[in-house]
């Protein structure tokens, strides 16, 4: 779901030579290339270890849990940067959080590598959280570091989705061979080893990022934080009451836990589109009242005077001031992007004029355009901008988008719920249905995982060079709809491929198309989703709708994993068919709207 985005200028303080930036620069590409090389080595052999009977050195765990628990995994390790920004941007500051994240990787990984049963779960969760402080914090730095200009941002997050696919490409030939040809273990234990040569190459050239990601961009203040680990402690605590005696007991029952986790996972992205709606709805009073745009420090309370009253008229200093200003401007004018690396979440608070916070973990775009001014109490004008949807009462045009934007994202969803199911009810295909033997080598089956990679880099240019010309001028639904088709499509053909299998193992060929179609769809439909999701935000709530984008990706994740379980009961044939088809009636619902889907896109 990466794509090369435009970034913004570097802090004044944070600025470096010309060598000196390219040093850093290079530094960064090459510890991403070890974390992401870490991340998909263990992810190619996951699925494989688990399933893996016990004289093989496995779990022996049934398909259909193994499945459900990679499912887990990816879509907390989607999630885990909307937490992981949040403290990387307002606490530790993007160094530290590539530090520390990486630490929790490498000590993850090292975790899985040890040789008892206990080490899964803790391991697992160790990479997830890891996860979520590295790649924002590493995405923000690379936007500091890549150069001035929107055409020298746009190459340096190129070279950084380069980087992804390189590692892609690489990591499952690596783990996959020392794991399903000597020992599992070592297969983590290579993970580990490649982040630890990340952090090593991290530390030692540290020195040529200069300021950049010494300290938090927008510091919070004590009260706020103190607030916030309060309520963290608190919710973590009733979780380990709860789950600490059943674990201790042996009685903690993981397929519950994971039908919990996807429940919460489902509701999560429609639950923060509601609060995003009344967010955008609240009416807010003219200016001068004091009550317009008031701020908020973090734990929810009002900025307010010493006397505990919002006065009217009051200006409060600005913290974080978009690019295209100069700081006390009582202005903005020019284009705002904000990249982060993985789905953002956006706090969005305004302190009298504007104080606003962003999180973020994969490729995410702050594009606002805002052309405004402040006055009175922070109230917010925007000179051409729906005056429903900025000023209070909500407007139809405003509900309209939200609408079309919800029913969008819930269709990308589909999507990635059979792109997920790329790393585990193919991998488990690949391993007991395929004929893996070419030249007397039996080819492993995680190598497989580098097929889609190895797409994306081939398939890429060519439809870059398409959006220029035919493919610019397709709209956004038929987008998805292309994509939803040729992810359909791809089960469909699985289908015929496990009824094949039923009578011996297949070509490898089958599982060659079908990672070349959902490539295809993906090169399509990612890039689509996070400019819709930029293209349909209110000013100032960019980074919160990318927020969604990466939700409803988590959807489709962990609904793909649960799905599986119905091998238990129906022939493999049976479910990708099934699963094929229900994609292809929601590609072709998608298309059958599109021109009453762009319309309502472009309402207001």
């Amino acid at each position: 779901m990466d794509t090369s985005l435009t970034a913004p200028p570097a802090p004044a303080g944070s600025r470096i030579a010309g060598p000196g930036r390219r040093r850093g620069f290079g530094t960064l590409l090459a510890v991403d290339l070890w974390e992401r090389f870490s991340f998909f080595g263990m992810a190619a052999i996951l699925v494989l270890y688990l399933t893996a009977s016990k004289a093989r050195g496995g779990m022996a765990m049934a398909p259909q849990s193994a499945t459900a628990v990679f499912a887990a995994y990816m879509s907390l390790s989607f999630m885990a940067g909307l937490p992981g920004g949040w403290l990387a941007d307002r606490v530790l500051g993007a160094r530290r959080a590539v530090l520390l994240g990486g630490s929790l990787i490498a000590c993850g990984h090292l975790v899985l590598a040890a040789p008892w049963a206990g080490s899964l779960y803790p391991g697992l969760l160790l990479v997830v959280a890891g996860t979520g402080l590295v790649k924002p914090a590493m995405a923000a730095m690379v936007a500091e570091l890549g150069g001035e200009g929107p055409g020298r941002r746009e190459a340096a997050f190129s070279l950084f989705y380069v980087c992804i696919q390189v590692s892609a490409l690489v990591a499952p030939v690596v783990t996959g061979l020392l794991a399903e040809r000597i020992a599992w273990h070592l297969g983590f234990a290579a993970a580990a080893v490649g982040m630890l040569a990340g952090l090593l190459q991290f530390t030692l050239g540290m020195r040529a990022f200069g300021e950049v990601g010494v300290r938090p961009p927008r510091p919070v203040g004590r009260a706020a934080l103190a607030a916030v680990l309060r309520k963290v402690c608190a919710v973590l605590g009733l979780l380990g009451a709860v789950a600490a005696p059943l674990a201790v007991l042996g009685a903690l029952p993981v397929n519950g836990v994971l039908a919990v986790l996807g429940l919460t996972t489902v509701g999560l992205p429609f639950a923060y589109l509601r609060a995003l709606r009344r967010r955008t709805e609240t009416p807010r009073a003219a200016p001068g009242t004091g009550r317009g745009d008031t701020a908020e420090d973090g734990s929810g309370r009002r900025a307010e005077d010493t006397d505990g009253r919002t006065r009217a008229g009051d200006t409060v200093p600005r913290a974080g001031v978009r690019p295209g200003t100069k700081p006390g401007a009582d202005s903005d004018t020019g284009t705002d992007v904000h990249p982060r690396t993985g789905t953002g979440l956006g706090t969005g608070t305004r302190t009298g004029e504007c104080t606003e916070e962003y999180a973020g973990a994969g490729t995410d775009v702050y594009a606002g355009a805002a052309t405004g001014s402040h006055s009175g109490a922070g109230t917010r004008v925007h000179p051409g901008a729906d005056a429903d949807e900025y000023a209070g009462a909500g407007g139809q045009g405003a509900r309209a988008r939200l609408g079309a934007f919800t029913a969008m994202m819930a269709a990308s969803a589909a999507f990635w719920m059979i792109f997920a199911q790329g790393g585990s009810a193919l991998s488990l295909f690949a391993d007991r249905h395929t004929d893996r033997a070419l030249l007397g080598f039996e080819v492993p089956a995680s190598w497989f995982q580098s097929l889609h990679p190895l797409f994306v880099l081939l398939v890429a240019p060519f439809l870059a060079r398409l959006r220029v010309g035919a493919w610019q001028r397709v709209g956004t639904p038929m987008k998805f709809a292309g994509a939803l088709a040729a992810a359909g499509t791809s089960f469909v053909l699985m289908a015929v491929a496990a009824r094949l299998a039923e009578d011996g193992p297949v070509g490898p060929y089958w599982l060659v198309l079908v990672y070349l179609l959902y490539s295809c769809g993906e090169i399509a439909l990612a890039p689509a989703g996070l400019a819709l999701a930029a293209a349909v935000a209110p000013p100032g709530s960019t980074s919160r709708f990318l927020a969604v984008n990466g939700l409803f990706g988590a959807v489709g994740v962990v609904v793909g994993g649960q799905l599986y379980r119905l091998t238990a009961v129906l022939p493999l044939s049976v479910y990708f068919l099934l699963v094929g088809v229900f994609v292809l009636g929601v590609g072709t619902a998608v298309a059958l709207g599109a021109r009453s889907l762009t319309r309502r896109l472009a309402a207001g």
